[in-house]
């Protein structure tokens, strides 16, 4: 019984391989223009944009991103001057306590508390800015690019354009040939000129 359903399973596989097959061959005899478009479509225009070297000579982009460093530096230095206030404050604690009743005690030990939640909280919510001023960046940059990269692709017809950056890329090898970055630098930074 196991030989003759093994033997009815060989023979439609069989039967099956045989169809492919010649479905496959029937196609490129009867059809010859159809074997001619998918030869052509898997010869792919593509292109690659080196993130490294956009980010590097992009004017707006590093306009964007001192402008980011800079706010980053100056909340920095806010929440240090916050911190040492906190710790003087502290400090001063200390020094009194020996003098202080109980109830005095722990109201200053509740206010440094209040106080250092407060920083905390101030702490999280410049982070929290910070971090959606960088996601707006990344958005508009990200749409500027795409924008460009339409009106650009317009006579180049490219069908794929890639990024590269090196070290953070799947792309293990990249043509020189390919690489479209300085158009696309010349005219990002054209545009930016303008507005």
């Amino acid at each position: 019984m196991k030989t003759t359903v093994s033997v009815i399973l060989n023979i439609v596989l069989l039967f099956a391989v045989l169809v492919l097959f010649y479905l496959h061959f029937h196609r490129e005899t009867s059809h010859p223009e159809l074997s001619h478009q998918v030869d052509s479509t898997s010869a792919a225009q593509l292109a690659y944009v080196n993130i490294d070297t956009l980010q590097a000579h992009y004017t707006y982009f590093k306009e964007k991103r001192a402008q980011l460093e800079a706010q980053q530096a100056r909340m920095e230095k806010e929440l240090q001057q916050d911190a040492q206030r906190l710790q003087q404050e502290y400090s001063q604690f200390q020094q009194k306590a020996p003098t202080m009743t109980q109830a005095e005690g722990e109201a200053a030990q509740q206010k440094l508390l209040q106080h250092q939640q407060q920083l905390q909280a101030k702490q999280e919510a410049m982070r929290q800015q910070l971090l959606a001023q960088q996601q707006a960046f990344q958005d508009s940059l990200q749409q500027e690019l795409h924008t460009f990269l339409q009106r650009y692709n317009a006579d180049k017809h490219y069908q794929f354009i890639f990024s590269y950056a090196s070290g953070a890329s799947d792309i293990l090898y990249a043509s020189p040939a390919q690489d479209i970055t300085r158009d696309v630098i010349d005219g990002l930074n054209a545009l930016h000129a303008g507005k």
